[in-house]
């Protein structure tokens, strides 16, 4: 059976990548003959693709202008149609309204994996949204199946689109994100996509507010386009020597400090679902998070790391974590736990191959 797999980009680091990555080697692992769909790609930064059959868009000649999103999903909506002929079923982890169009020229099977609904993001008058979402409506019940990649969206897509959806929690690879007891004592990490819409300086913000002789690190992704935003965060950090920045880091260092971090920070409470903080548990750091989003699905309040709704309950549950080493100890096993009974990659090729063996009778 013929499966393709279409991700935008594999040209820059971050989760979405890496979820798509973990679709296909799923697919790999489940004996299905590939092809991977994209508009860019990097080898150097995913050298899996280097074995796979990759039939890709080219470059974009608006990339990093105003109009570059709109020329992309035009090159991914030709580029798909163009070559549906060529698999049976096509996993779509964006660009989800080519499924429309997909099947006017094929009858393949479409499935979604839903990372970020584009109603989340619609800011248009009401009038304007009201007609948009009759047709993004119509766009995404093209698909023969959709999943979810947490409650959170799964609720989204029912409420907006009156679309159902299976939930599908992206997987961890707990054998490359593996457990560490040897923990720097005053290391306070957070890795996310930096991005100004993030406010990953926030972060920075708080932790000059936490009392003690400990250390923040901010590691994460950048994209050229941001590099303006990037210094902005260096400025800030070169203010207080307890703080660093890592700018796109590999997956060994980024696992490295998952390993090495008494606690783990996140404040991003729109996000989906918010893989770092399930890797970073994985690695057996627990997590103080703001509520809200994917993440109140990954961790367990009091339980695998803490849940807070404030500036201050995240520096007092903080300080409580690094004051309470016994405690945060226990809480690292817990997480540990936590990712290998619900977010781990066995369970993630175990749920696709019933999606494909029942969903579609193949």
């Amino acid at each position: 059976m013929r499966i393709g797999v279409y991700w935008r980009s594999f040209a820059t680091l971050g989760g979405g990548p890496r979820v798509a990555m973990s679709i296909i080697d799923s697919l790999d692992k489940l004996g299905y003959e590939l092809t991977v769909f994209t508009n860019e790609y990097d080898t150097k930064l995913y050298p899996t693709l280097l074995n796979k059959r990759i039939v890709c868009a080219g470059k974009n000649p608006l990339k990093d202008k105003p109009l570059a999103k709109i020329a992309d999903a035009v090159n991914a909506t030709l580029l798909l149609a163009k070559n549906i002929h060529d698999v049976d079923g096509l996993f779509l982890t964006g660009m989800y309204f080519a499924a429309r169009f997909i099947k006017i020229v094929s009858d393949a099977k479409i499935i979604l994996y839903v990372h970020a609904p584009v109603c989340i993001d619609w800011t248009l008058n009401p009038t304007l949204r009201k007609t948009s979402k009759k047709i993004e409506k119509r766009l995404y019940r093209s698909a023969d199946y959709v999943l979810s990649n947490s409650k959170l969206t799964r609720n989204t897509l029912k409420e907006h689109l009156e679309l159902d959806s299976e939930v599908l929690y992206p997987p961890i690879e707990t054998d490359f994100f593996t457990y560490s007891e040897k923990k720097d004592d005053d290391l306070i990490l957070s890795v996310c996509r930096l991005h100004p819409k993030k406010k990953s300086e926030l972060m920075i913000k708080f932790f000059k507010e936490l009392n003690g002789d400990y250390r923040f690190i901010l590691a994460g992704a950048i994209e050229k386009e941001y590099e303006q935003y990037g210094k902005q965060l260096k400025r800030m950090a070169s203010l207080d020597k307890r703080v660093s920045i890592l700018f796109n880091p590999s997956d060994d260092e980024i696992r490295k400090l998952y390993q090495k971090a008494t606690v783990f920070w996140y404040i991003y409470p729109k996000e989906e679902f918010g893989l770092p903080v399930a890797e970073a548990m994985s690695c057996g750091t627990p997590a103080v998070a703001l509520q809200g989003g994917g993440v109140n699905e990954i961790v367990v309040n009091n339980e695998t790391g803490f849940l807070v709704c404030s500036k201050k309950e995240s520096l007092e549950r903080t300080n409580f974590l690094l004051n309470n080493r016994d405690i945060c100890h226990r809480m690292g096993i817990a997480a540990r736990k936590r990712v290998e009974d619900v977010f781990s990659l066995d369970t993630f090729v175990k749920k696709i191959e019933t999606v494909l063996d029942n969903g579609f009778g193949w």
